[in-house]
């Protein structure tokens, strides 16, 4: 069996190890190439995809977010991960914020009839989920606008838009993508190679959070976990002592890469 590859107009070469990178809302790019540069340091030889989230996707249908996601699906499926004829590479998907988790479960529910071969995999939740909110929502939504004059004509917009949406929820007109992927996260088979046969912990889940996270409440992360443990997923958490949202690897980057390398030597 051949592993997957990375294909290009050269042709393709076979890779081992392939990392997801789901940013949060509106993340720059420089930002997430932080990241990506400490996974190129731990994983020279990994093949590396980032999927970048916009503000614009939490407001929009699903089927848009579908299209938003479909060079991703086209990567993946490039990659060899989803062909059952061949030996997967290990997977580790690591997801920032709900921008993260809500493009994570967008691809679950684009894969969810796929089939594929188990892979060795694992899942870092940073910075999420948290529970919907229009407080924490219109925060996320703006915390990156640096001029104050923008930021509160801004935050006003955003608080109206969502206190309308949340109105819209209650009759079931909209669904709230962020309450949809908060309860997505509980499947044992949340993409198609996590899980291998009748065992669900064998991709371990790592969550990262802090009491100083404004935006994600450290409530909200642990009353996920506590589900996930009675869910029987393989689950482990980490409190930063401090750190605002997003910010975790910033305030102790040693202990941060620590984590990640153990957690993904520990994949089944």
């Amino acid at each position: 069996m051949e592993k997957g590859r990375t294909c290009s107009r050269r042709g393709c070469r076979s890779i081992s190890s392939l990392i997801i990178i789901f940013g949060w809302l509106d993340a720059q790019l420089p930002h997430l190439m932080k990241y990506s540069q400490g996974y190129t340091h731990l994983y020279p030889q990994a093949t590396q995809l980032i999927i970048r989230s916009n503000i614009a996707s939490v407001f929009k249908p699903q089927r848009s977010r579908f299209a938003n996601l479909a060079p991703a699906l086209e990567a993946v499926e490039a990659l060899g991960v989803l062909d059952p004829r061949q030996s997967p590479p290990r997977v580790l998907s690591h997801v920032f914020s709900n921008g993260g988790g809500m493009n994570l479960v967008t691809l679950s529910d684009l894969l969810v009839s796929r089939q594929s071969v188990p892979a060795r995999s694992a899942l870092v939740l940073d910075s999420c989920p948290g529970r919907p909110s229009i407080r924490g929502s219109t925060t996320a939504i703006t915390m990156f606008i640096r001029s104050r004059w923008l930021r509160w004509p801004a935050m006003v917009f955003a608080a109206l838009t969502l206190a309308a949406l949340h109105c819209l929820s209650l009759f079931g007109v909209w669904q709230d993508p962020i309450l949809y992927a908060r309860r997505a996260l509980f499947r044992p088979r949340l993409l198609p190679w996590m899980w291998t046969g009748d065992d669900i912990a064998a991709a371990p889940r790592l969550y990262i959070f802090s009491r100083g996270d404004v935006t994600v409440a450290a409530d909200a992360v642990l009353a996920h976990v506590e589900r996930a443990k009675e869910a029987g997923l393989n689950v482990s958490i980490e409190e930063f002592e401090g750190s605002a949202h997003v910010s975790h690897m910033r305030t102790d980057p040693v202990r941060y890469w620590k984590l990640i390398s153990e957690l993904w030597a520990s994949a089944k």
